[in-house]
């Protein structure tokens, strides 16, 4: 049996032949890859991982308990956390208040949902003591308040 390599690997992305798209196909995929470099794209993001994060970690650490030998279901929440939060990090840390595209993002994600991931975020950091972390948060949160407040 004779395997395609170069088909394999790219049903896993990454690799693709972009000759076997159509001109439209190809700006759609521009667009989006431009879409993903966006404030809205960023901030998005950071809201869904905490959220899913905090939606699966439950769904994850019964489907773990089972698992023979027994893992240690403790070490797997912290560590599921820090992947989580790390993540989320990567997409909020690239926030900047002084940029008007970043500040009239925000003013749409200006609802409890967002800054409860914002708060989530924080206190995981203070609980690891990174303190660089928990002010930059804290920074964005503080937006929401008086930057927007003065605005009403």
């Amino acid at each position: 049996m004779n395997m395609d390599l170069e088909n394999i690997f790219n049903l896993f992305g990454g690799g693709e032949n972009l000759q076997s798209y159509t001109s439209k196909e190809l700006g759609d995929i521009k667009k989006f890859e431009d879409f993903k470099e966006t404030p809205m794209f960023k901030l998005g993001m950071f809201k869904k991982i905490v959220f899913n994060h905090i939606s699966y970690k439950k769904k994850i650490i019964e489907l773990f308990k089972s698992v023979k030998p027994q893992l240690d279901i403790e070490e797997l929440e912290e560590t599921g956390e820090l992947v989580a939060f790390e993540r989320g990090w990567d997409f909020i840390s690239q926030c900047k208040l002084e940029e008007s595209e970043w500040r009239e993002s925000l003013k749409l994600y200006n609802n409890k949902d967002f800054k409860g991931a914002l708060k989530l975020t924080l206190k995981f950091y203070q609980g690891l003591e990174e303190y660089e972390k928990c002010a930059y948060l804290k920074k964005i949160l503080d937006f929401f308040k008086k930057d927007l407040a003065t605005q009403k």
